[in-house]
C-alpha cells in the first residue's frame, strides 16, 4: 500500500512586474521542523516481514476467541478500541455490544439485572453503548444520585468509577442535565485526586483530564492507551502485544507514505515558488491521518492530504500574499476552471492555480472511471470556500468589523472543514456512493458541528497572534465587541459553543440512521484532530511543542516490544 504521485505541467510564463511596488504582508511562520526526515523511509519495504505477520495472525486468533467467551469483561473491549486494534475485530465487538445494549435496556428486569455492577462498570457499558450508536438512557446513574439530583460525595473515593462516569460523560447530548452534572462532579474530583494517585491509573487520569477518550484521536489514543495498559495490573499480554505489532506496522506503512509525499512537494515546488506558504507536510499527513486512520484508507489519504496541503498554499495566499486585485482575478479563475484563466494571472497567483489543477488532476488519476464524477463534488465545494477566504480579504483591505453573527457565517465555511470533509470520502471504496456526495456538499449538521469545533478553537488559542499580524477580528474580538464583555468571557462563551457542538456531533451519531457511520465518522475524525492541534495554542502554525511532540509519537518513535 502507498502513494503514487503524477509529475506537474511547466508552469506557464511569467507576467511583467508590476511598475508600482506592492507591500505584501509576512506572517513570520517558522521554517519547516521535519525537512526532508522522512525521505529515508523511501526505501521501506512494502511488506512486513513474515514473521511479524504469522505472529500477529495468531494473536488475532487467540482475540477472537476471548470476544466469544460468554463470561468476557466488556473492559477487555474497551482496551481493544483504546489501542487501536479494534478494527480488527468489527463484527465481534459490535455483536457483543449489541449483546450488551439489549441486556441493559429491553429485558424485563434489566434495572435488576444492573444492579449487580458497580459505578465503573455501568459507566462503561453506557459508554460503549453509545459509542455503538445505541442510545443508553442516563436513568443508568440515578441509583448514585441523592434526592438534590447530585453525585452522592461517597462516590468519590471510586476512582475507577469516578473515571469511568467521567469518560462517559462525554457521550452526551442536550438536555442530559444527568450527564452535565457528571461531567462537573468528575472533573473537579479528579483533579482534586490526580496528585495522590500512581501507576496506571495515574496515567490513565492524567490523560482523560488532558483529552477525553470521546475527543482523542484515534493514533494518539493507541499510544497512549498503550502505555498505561502496559502499566496496569491484570493486564491481557496477548492484546497488549498484538497492540504493539500492529501499532509498529502501520507506523512503518505511514512513514514510506510520507516519504512519497515528502518527495511530492519537493517536486511541487511550492516552498521556492511560494516562500511565503507554510511548509508543513508532515503536520498536515498526521492531521488527515487521524481522520483516516485504517489500513485500507491508503487512497484516501492521499487524496486528502495532497487537498489540505493545498488547502493550506490557499490560505496563506489569501490571508497573508495577495492584495484584493490579485485575489479577484484568483477567486474569478478558480470559479470558471479553465486553464486560460493562466494567462490572465501574476506570476505567484499562476504558481497556486496551478497547483490547484494539478491537484484535482491527480484526483483523477487515481480514481475510477466510475468514481471520476467525486472530482465534480470536491470542485463544487472548493468554490464557496475560496469566496469565503475572498470575503475575508475584502473585510481586511476595507477595515470592515463584522458581527459576531456575521462573522460566524463565513467562518464556518473559511475555517474549510466543508470541503475537507468532502474530499475525506472522494478516495473512500463503494460505501461512498452519489447519494453521499449529494448529502455531503449541503454542509449537513455534523459537518457544521465539525466546523463549530475548528473555527472556535482556533480563536479562542490564536486570536492574540492573529491581532499582532493584522488579520481581520476574529470571532473573540466580534464576540466582545457584540457583547460588551472582556476577552477572556469570550473565550468562555466561543468554549461553550465547543463543547454544544460534540453534543450535536453525538446526537447525529445516534439518530442518523440514513448515512453509514464510516461516513459520520470522518466528521468526528476533524472534531478531534483539533482537540489534538489546538489545545494550547495554534499548533499548526507553530508546531514546534506539543504537535512536534505528538508526531514524533505517533510517526518516528516506534514502540519498544
Amino acid at each position: 500500500m502507498g502513494f503514487s504521485f503524477v509529475t506537474n505541467a511547466a508552469i506557464a510564463a511569467h507576467m511583467p512586474p508590476s511598475k508600482q511596488e506592492i507591500i505584501r504582508r509576512d506572517a513570520k511562520f517558522h521554517p519547516t521542523i521535519w525537512g526532508d526526515h522522512f525521505i529515508q523511509y523511501l526505501d521501506t519495504p512494502i511488506d512486513p516481514p513474515q514473521k511479524v505477520v504469522e505472529r500477529m495472525e495468531e494473536l488475532k486468533k487467540q482475540v477472537r476467541a476471548m470476544l466469544r467467551d460468554t463470561n468476557l469483561d466488556i473492559s477487555l473491549i474497551d482496551w481493544i478500541q483504546r489501542t487501536g486494534i479494534a478494527y480488527h475485530f468489527e463484527e465481534q465487538i459490535a455483536e457483543t455490544l449489541k449483546h450488551v445494549y439489549e441486556a441493559s435496556t429491553l429485558t424485563t428486569d434489566s434495572s435488576k439485572y444492573l444492579e449487580h455492577f458497580d459505578l465503573r462498570h455501568i459507566a462503561l457499558r453506557f459508554r460503549l453503548s453509545r459509542q455503538q450508536g445505541y442510545h443508553a438512557s442516563t436513568d443508568v446513574f440515578k441509583r448514585f444520585m441523592d434526592e438534590g439530583d447530585k453525585f452522592k460525595q461517597s462516590i468519590a473515593n471510586d476512582i475507577e468509577g469516578m473515571l469511568s462516569l467521567y469518560e462517559a460523560s462525554f457521550m452526551s447530548v442536550k438536555g442530559e442535565a444527568i450527564l452535565d452534572e457528571a461531567l462537573a462532579f468528575t472533573g473537579k474530583n479528579l483533579e482534586a485526586t490526580l496528585p495522590n494517585l500512581t501507576g496506571s491509573l495515574a496515567q490513565q487520569v492524567e490523560c482523560a483530564l488532558e483529552i477525553p477518550l470521546r475527543r482523542c484521536t484515534d493514533l494518539v489514543k493507541a499510544r497512549r492507551s498503550i502505555s498505561c495498559y502496559e502499566n496496569k495490573n491484570g493486564r491481557n499480554e496477548v492484546v497488549l502485544e498484538l497492540a504493539k505489532l500492529d501499532f509498529n506496522l502501520l507506523q512503518a506503512v505511514h512513514q514510506r507514505e510520507l516519504a512519497l509525499l515528502t518527495s511530492w512537494w519537493n517536486e511541487l515546488g511550492a516552498s521556492t515558488n511560494l516562500p511565503f506558504t507554510r511548509n508543513r507536510v508532515v503536520e498536515l499527513y498526521f492531521w488527515v491521518l487521524e481522520v483516516l486512520s485504517k489500513p485500507e484508507h491508503a487512497r484516501a489519504r492521499e487524496i486528502m492530504v495532497k487537498s489540505i496541503i493545498m488547502a493550506s498554499i490557499l490560505d496563506d495566499v489569501y490571508d497573508v500574499y495577495g492584495t484584493l486585485e490579485e485575489l479577484q482575478l484568483f477567486t474569478s479563475a478558480l470559479e470558471r476552471w479553465d486553464l486560460q484563466a493562466l494567462e490572465q494571472l501574476p506570476n505567484t497567483i499562476k504558481t497556486a492555480y496551478s497547483i490547484v489543477l494539478r491537484v484535482f488532476k491527480e484526483y483523477e488519476d487515481l480514481l475510477k472511471p466510475h468514481e471520476v464524477y467525486r472530482v465534480g463534488f470536491a470542485r463544487k465545494a472548493l468554490i464557496p470556500y475560496m469566496n469565503a477566504y475572498f470575503l475575508e480579504a475584502k473585510w481586511f483591505y476595507s477595515h470592515h468589523h463584522p458581527s459576531f453573527e456575521e462573522y460566524m457565517d463565513n467562518a464556518l465555511v473559511s475555517c474549510g472543514y466543508p470541503f475537507l470533509f468532502l474530499v475525506s470520502l472522494v478516495g473512500l471504496d463503494e460505501i461512498a456512493t452519489k447519494d453521499v456526495f449529494e448529502w455531503a456538499i449541503k454542509r449537513p449538521n455534523i459537518v457544521v458541528a465539525a466546523s463549530m469545533i475548528c473555527r472556535n478553537r482556533d480563536d479562542i488559542v490564536g486570536h492574540k497572534e492573529e491581532q499582532e499580524r493584522g488579520d481581520v477580528p476574529s470571532g473573540v474580538e466580534c464576540y466582545t465587541k457584540d457583547h460588551g464583555c472582556t476577552e477572556e468571557e469570550a473565550c468562555m462563551a466561543l468554549q461553550a459553543m465547543v463543547d454544544d457542538a460534540w453534543k450535536d456531533i453525538n446526537c447525529e451519531l445516534l439518530h442518523d440512521t440514513s448515512m453509514p457511520k464510516a461516513i459520520l465518522m470522518r466528521a468526528v475524525g476533524l472534531a478531534r484532530i483539533i482537540s489534538i492541534l489546538y489545545q494550547y495554542r495554534d499548533g499548526y502554525s507553530d508546531s514546534t511543542h506539543e504537535t512536534k511532540a505528538h508526531v514524533t509519537q505517533v510517526l518516528v518513535q516506534p514502540i519498544p516490544l
